[in-house]
């Protein structure tokens, strides 16, 4: 079945709300066992729309479908939650319900016209997929979301290919949250946010697991790519490599498992990064930001591969992996790793023991300067480092590294 909207009544000027027109289409889709609802060019005003199994969206080139900035026409909270900000979340432009052979494709735009909403809880994010199967999103362009651009919660089989984000228009709008999903691939993507570009993390206690993210272009004002911090469910098997990274303000790569997640048999590969807050930031902590699941279980960093990174034009503060005092890191491999940055501290006292800081939200820049300009790693067992290069632009009174608590491996 092939419907075009505009069929039904669709109105494309981009001034008159089309919500009840275009969700007719999409249900007729789907009570027809299935098709393609097509958005041809034009622009075309919409609050949420819900899509369900066995529909194809196609959005061509030319076409835009522009978010209501009336927060009245966001009226479906379904799988609400609170982020790790105290934010409620629910609301979004389009949103996918249970659905199963589902795509999302084509080289149009969605704009979110996020600008409008300032209040943190109530802002609609653009795309949620919720406890989907067999999805498939290809092509578009995602533009200014009022927050997360998009969100795939508890999503199985899922393809994100060739889609471009940009999205600086309000806070707290990461490119891409996979959030409790298994058997992702995502790849050939350019996300520019303005919060984290590429994000892995579990809001409940459900785990990401086999997950391959490769051939991406990531840009952020906080993290390149990131696990956490909503951190609850566990991160399995997960492979993200041939990446670009620029012009991000915290960490290239972040990780961040705070909130009782075990993180195991991780490999970050061939990636190159300019112009960062730091290159990488591995951090066990125990915030626990959802008191009621897991409180007192501590998570767990094990099996972790980073090869092949090249970092230039990296912020003064310098890389870092911090486990706790009594729960270490376990087994992490450096290999290839070259990390140029930007030095420039003239004196440091070596003697300040650096805080623990286990239960605050997690960012690269909590202690100020490590006491190394290349890497600080403390609380590891189990760690080998090999061809690893450490240099800076300005002449810097630190060491390259330095290891507090630390177990080498063999070849380390």
């Amino acid at each position: 079945m092939y419907i075009d909207i505009k069929a039904y009544g669709a109105n494309n000027t981009g001034k008159i709300i089309n919500t009840k027109t275009i969700q007719s289409a999409l249900d007729a889709c789907h009570k027809n066992k299935g098709g393609t609802v097509y958005f041809p060019a034009g622009k075309y005003l919409t609050g949420t729309l819900i899509v369900r199994s066995n529909t194809n969206v196609m959005i061509a080139a030319g076409a835009v479908i522009l978010g209501s900035q009336n927060i009245d026409d966001y009226d479906c909270n379904e799988a609400s939650f609170i982020d790790a900000c105290g934010a409620k979340r629910g609301k979004g432009l389009i949103l996918f319900l249970k659905a199963e052979n589902v795509s999302l494709y084509g080289a149009g735009t969605i704009n979110g016209q996020g600008d409008i909403f300032p209040d943190l809880s109530h802002r609609p994010m653009l795309l949620r997929f919720i406890e989907c199967e067999d999805i498939r999103v290809d092509g578009i362009t995602l533009k200014d979301s009022g927050a997360w651009v998009q969100h795939y919660f508890k999503c199985r089989n899922l393809t994100i290919s060739n889609v471009t984000v940009d999205s600086y228009a309000n806070a707290n709008n990461d490119g891409l949250d996979l959030d409790c999903c298994q058997q992702v691939r995502v790849f050939g993507c350019h996300f520019r946010s303005g919060d984290d570009a590429l994000t892995l993390k579990s809001t409940t206690d459900k785990p990401c697991r086999d997950i391959v993210i490769s051939n991406c272009i990531l840009s952020s004002n906080c993290n390149g790519l990131k696990f956490g911090t909503e951190s609850i469910g566990d991160f399995e098997n997960v492979i993200m490599t041939n990446c670009v990274i620029y012009d991000t303000k915290l960490g290239g790569i972040t990780i961040a498992v705070v909130d009782g997640a075990k993180l195991k048999n991780v490999v970050i590969s061939n990636i190159t990064m300019r112009n960062v807050g730091t290159a990488i930031f591995i951090r066990l902590g125990n915030r626990k930001y959802n008191k009621s699941i897991k409180k007192n279980i501590i998570g767990e960093i094990e099996n972790l591969t980073l090869e092949n990174i090249y970092a230039g034009d990296a912020g003064i503060i310098g890389s870092s992996i911090l486990g706790l005092k009594h729960q270490s890191i376990k087994n992490v491999k450096l290999k290839n790793i070259n990390i140029s940055s930007a030095g420039g501290c003239k004196e440091y006292d070596d003697s300040v023991v650096l805080p623990e800081l286990m239960d605050v939200y997690p960012e690269f820049n909590r202690w100020g300067n490590f006491p190394a300009f290349g890497l600080y790693c403390r609380h590891v067992a189990g760690i080998s480092l090999e061809n690893c290069i450490f240099t800076t632009m300005d002449a810097d009174c630190r060491p390259a590294t330095k290891f507090e608590d630390v177990r080498f491996n063999e070849r380390g």
